[in-house]
């Protein structure tokens, strides 16, 4: 019983590990994603935040030098530290481990929405879109066509 018993919300029943992992400044986002059934079998999920202690490329970079993770889905609210962004998506590039990236707050009512829950401020998503897919990581703007993408990845 206790290995089901949820703080809050519905109790999450192991599953099977995948080999996609999830890397999420939205503890929602990462809860939702375990707790949805599409098919999907994680092999890491972790929120990040704020970023006040480890920051979502961190948690990337690491993601991408485990053999056992063949993708990797990001879920971002701000832009954050693009210099480690950067070497971290560069390390899913030599690691050949595919990155799909959701950015929130394109618009100016995500924007405020992403500064209102996290305290993000967003800059100006077409250069941090252009990063993004430098980099070779696939950009997507919906959580339906990013958390599709990575099922060729179970």
């Amino acid at each position: 019983m206790a290995a089901r018993a949820a703080l809050w919300g519905d109790a999450l029943r192991p599953r099977e590990a995948g080999h996609v992992a999830l890397v999420s400044q939205s503890a929602n986002v990462a809860v939702n994603a375990l707790s949805a059934r599409r098919g999907l079998r994680f092999h890491t999920v972790v929120s990040s935040g704020n970023q006040a202690v480890v920051s979502a490329g961190e948690y990337v970079a690491h993601l991408a030098a485990d053999d056992s993770v063949h993708a990797i889905a990001l879920y971002l609210e701000e832009d954050g530290d693009a210099a480690t962004l950067c070497e971290a998506l560069a390390a899913c590039a030599e690691s050949r481990t595919p990155i799909v990236v959701l950015k929130v707050g394109a618009s100016q009512a995500g924007a405020s929405a992403a500064a209102a829950h996290t305290g993000a401020l967003t800059g100006d998503q077409r250069v941090f879109r252009a990063l993004v897919e430098d980099a070779g990581a696939v950009w997507r703007t919906t959580s339906t066509s990013c958390s599709s993408w990575p099922r060729r990845w179970r």
